[in-house]
């Protein structure tokens, strides 16, 4: 069975990338800001990674990771956070939320998927 992945962008040139890369192995569903991939949590829809970006329509930055993470408590799904910011106290406060991996953009496309392949 093909594992599931939220991406949670809303860099369309960036979420193409993403799915040309992943698409091959996994299902794949994109939304583009913090009110919609909220809702998808919250309706039960079962995801085995989401990957997001700090900078979003709607609630972003710390705020939103705060969110999602008290959304995934029930589920345990893993998050990755990829963004433009590169600091490391940012970094550093992400992953003692419970982040599971920060990547800063631009990402070397094998890389990631090296990392997501690596979950599973």
């Amino acid at each position: 069975m093909r594992k599931k992945i939220l991406i949670i962008d809303d860099d369309g040139i960036y979420c193409s990338i993403i799915e040309k890369i992943l698409s091959h192995d996994y299902d794949l569903t994109f939304t583009e800001n913090s009110n919609d991939a909220i809702e998808l949590i919250n309706k039960s829809v079962l995801h085995d990674l989401i990957i997001a970006d700090l900078r979003i329509p709607g609630v972003e930055g710390l705020e939103f990771i705060k969110l999602l993470i008290l959304s995934l408590k029930r589920e345990k799904t893993p998050l990755f956070v990829i963004s433009g910011m590169d600091d490391e106290k940012l970094k550093s406060d992400i992953i003692n939320m419970g982040v599971a991996k920060y990547f800063v953009k631009p990402i070397e496309r094998f890389y990631l998927k090296e990392q997501i392949d690596s979950l599973f």
